[in-house]
This record gives structure tokens, sequence and C-alpha cells, in this order.
């Protein structure tokens, strides 16, 4: 983001004050003229010119700081609900896919005897490769993203520290 989409408001003070600066210079002309002293005792040097530039500065860069808190705020919200709803989904994934890695360890132990061990090895490989992964998918943090085959996907090794497969 530019300079003057950050700080919009400071941006236009500061043409302001440079704006008004360069007219006094180029007439002579006083811009703002306070009287704060009498006319016999006030400086030669024009500083409620230069004051009133200075809180216009000033009031404008506080301005924009205050927006610039909001967006933040509202952004560090949005991705707080993000991953709110990741985690409710990633827990009602979780039990439907350990009910099925249940149920398959069911089919391991009966096939023990009728399954060459390799089977039943690589059975077992995978059903804790599976199970690893969904625990590192519930436990982000984050909601780092990545391209996969099938689209933008959750970057769940990045998000938990670690990489899982």
């Amino acid at each position: 983001m530019s300079v003057i989409g950050t700080f919009p408001f400071t941006a236009a003070a500061l043409l302001l004050s440079a704006g008004a600066a360069l007219f006094m210079l180029a007439t002579g002309a006083d811009v703002v003229h306070l009287e704060f002293f009498a006319e016999e005792t006030r400086p030669v040097h024009k500083f409620d010119d230069l004051g009133l530039a200075l809180i216009l500065l000033v009031g404008a860069f506080g301005l924009d700081r205050t927006m610039a808190a909001g967006r933040l705020r509202r952004e560090r919200e949005l991705e707080a609900e993000r991953l709110r709803v990741l985690k409710a989904t990633m827990r009602t994934v979780h039990d439907i896919v350990n009910n099925f890695l249940n149920g398959l360890q069911f089919v391991r132990i009966e096939g023990e005897g009728v399954l060459p061990t390799e089977t039943l090895e690589l059975l077992d490989v995978l059903s804790r490769d599976t199970a690893e992964k969904l625990k590192a998918l519930g436990d982000l943090e984050t909601v780092p993203e990545r391209q996969m085959a099938s689209g933008t996907g959750i970057d769940f090794a990045q998000g938990a520290g670690n990489r899982v497969g």
C-alpha cells in the first residue's frame, strides 16, 4: 500500500501546509493572523502559521493512525473468526474420519492371518499418517494457504510449525 493510501489525511495536511507556505513565501502575506501579541511586541517571524500547520499535521497523523488501528482490529477479528470456523469444521471432520479409522482397525484385526503382513503394515502406516495430519490440521493457530491439485487448501504443515507428510 502506498504512503498516500496509508496516511491519506496526513498527506492532505502536508500538501495544504506546503501550499500555504509557498503562498506566504510568494506573496509575503500572513495566511493566518492570530492576535496573541500586541502589534508592537509581535515577533517578526510568523510562528502562528507554522504552529497551525504543525497542529494540522499532528491531528491528521493521529486520525490516520486511529483509522489504521481500526482496520487492523477488524482484520484480526476476521482472522480469528476464520480460525474458529476452521477449528469447528476440523473437529467434525476429525470425528468422522476417526470413526472410519476405528472401523478400519476392526478390518485390520479381522484381516490378520488372511491378508499379507505388508498389507497390514501399510494399513497401519496409512491410519497413523491420516490421524497425524488431522491432528495437525485441528491444532492450527493460523490459516496459511497453499495451492493443491484440487485448488486452494490449508497448509497444515506450515501452520503447525513442523513438517507432516
